[in-house]
């Protein structure tokens, strides 16, 4: 699983998707819906710091040679992409109303460089490809906290990604209390409370 950069808890822990961070949360209950649990996947980032600032393609080619290292050395056969910097990283252009959900075949490559002996100028002798396989770009928890619409989407996503897989997702009831004048949603997992909504 490859997202955007960290936020603020995963910079606090040093982990990317921390279990106890909001978007760490929703991952978490996407993969249950997959099938899957956090052992069973490898999480990791585009950018390894977070800018003040809107990221730019530099930032991401400055990051893009951990990810690319990385993927040379666990060689997944399938990459899920969270979000429109992830999905850009292996896909280049990426229209998230048409792609999200859809398996992609990509790859990775690495400029081969050799200099000069007298000079010591590098140059570009060719590309290697470094990694090469599936990718499914889907829309990144973080922004389904901001826009709730897409947060069904991204559930379907997820379960057709465990479809493919051959998963059984787990059973999830949903339960609906009344506190108050806010409707609560709690997710809860084998008792375990997994998700939380306030509308």
């Amino acid at each position: 699983v490859v997202g955007e950069g960290p936020g603020r808890f995963e910079n606090w822990h040093g982990h990317p998707f921390h279990a106890t961070a909001p978007t760490g949360s929703r991952l978490t209950f996407l993969l249950r819906e997959a099938g899957l649990t956090r052992a069973d996947v490898y999480l990791t980032n585009v950018l390894r710091y977070m800018p003040r600032r809107k990221h730019r393609k530099s930032d991401v080619v400055a990051c893009g040679a951990h990810l690319t290292a990385e993927l040379e050395a666990l060689q997944p056969r399938l990459v899920i992409a969270l979000g429109s910097v992830a999905a850009a990283f292996f896909l280049g252009a990426y229209d998230a109303g048409r792609q999200h959900g859809q398996p992609f075949a990509a790859q990775v490559e690495v400029r081969v460089r050799a200099s000069r002996l007298k000079s010591h100028k590098e140059y570009t002798v060719g590309k290697e490809v470094v990694w090469q396989g599936t990718v499914v770009p889907t829309y990144h928890p973080a922004f389904t906290m901001r826009d709730p619409r897409f947060w069904p989407v991204l559930i379907e996503d997820f379960q057709q990604l465990g479809t493919r897989l051959g998963q059984q997702p787990a059973e999830v009831r949903y339960h609906l209390l009344w506190l108050g004048i806010s409707l609560k949603v709690g997710c809860r997992l084998a008792g375990e409370v997994v998700g939380f909504d306030v509308e």
